[in-house]
């Protein structure tokens, strides 16, 4: 196993028709079971990334919304830098992610998805 990034890479050996001939079905069955294990820990790693991803894509959303819709004119109005308002944004947004009850927030947000599936089916 190599290291890359400080994460353990597992590298696949590959076998020639001969070697894998002289296997026995035992040591094949251990192989396999290798090769599955390797496969489960490149699904999880990739369901990972696309989670990780689709969260990254909320968050900025929601920055953007906070940015335009609240802090972007009034600080416009008062002459400050993009700086600035970016900075203000992004404190206002984790002063959101202190005071907003997320379990009454899931249930508001599964009652609109579940009446978009309606609308559309």
């Amino acid at each position: 196993m190599e290291e890359e990034n400080g994460k353990r890479i597992e590298k696949l050996k590959t076998y020639t028709d001969e070697q894998i001939d002289t296997m026995s079905i035992d040591e094949l069955k251990g192989k396999f079971k290798q090769l599955q294990i390797i496969a489960k820990n490149g699904n999880n790693i990739i369901n990972s990334l696309v989670k990780a991803n689709n969260e990254e894509k909320y968050k900025l959303a929601l920055f953007m919304l906070i940015r335009n819709n609240r802090i972007l004119p009034a600080g416009k109005m008062l002459k400050k830098t993009d700086y600035e308002i970016n900075k203000m944004t992004y404190l206002t947004m984790h002063e959101l992610f202190k005071i907003i009850d997320f379990k009454k927030v899931k249930k508001m947000y599964e009652e609109g998805e579940k009446s978009e599936w309606e609308i559309y089916n």
